[in-house]
């Protein structure tokens, strides 16, 4: 079964909430891997690092667009988002979010989840990326 909700429904689990009075919600999120991860969650982390983003030509993982990945027996939660709050290209991105982990046998079930706090920003993508996209001087 997948399903998807959306944006102030995560204050649980790995990705935890804190009040705040102009934004609601912000969301504190570790995406840190350990030498003692989860094989499912690096799994499932390398199914994500084949959905590129079709603007930039770049995986998603590696735009720092997946904000967590949690694994509880044989189900998935995956949070991400997107590059701004209008991104034309978000319905494709969880389109292929969805086929990617299609192809994932260790899981049952798979909960994705778009938030838009964090907000993203460039500062999130790997120093590769930001190299490949031309952001070190």
């Amino acid at each position: 079964m997948r399903r998807r909700t959306c944006i102030r429904e995560i204050a649980e689990g790995g990705v935890s909430g804190v009040p705040d009075d102009d934004r609601g919600i912000i969301y504190t999120i570790d995406m840190g891997f350990s030498a003692n991860a989860d094989p499912v969650v690096e799994t499932v982390r390398a199914a994500l690092s084949t959905v590129e983003d079709p603007e930039l030509g770049v995986d998603i993982v590696s735009l720092g667009l997946v904000y967590a990945i949690e694994h509880e027996q044989g189900s998935v939660r995956v949070v991400h988002t997107l590059t701004s709050m209008g991104c034309p290209l978000g319905p494709v991105i969880e389109r292929d979010i969805d086929d990617a982990l299609a192809g994932v046998e260790e899981i049952e079930s798979v909960d994705v989840q778009l938030v838009f706090e964090p907000p993203w920003s460039p500062e999130r993508m790997s120093d590769d990326t930001k190299f490949l996209l031309g952001m070190y001087g």
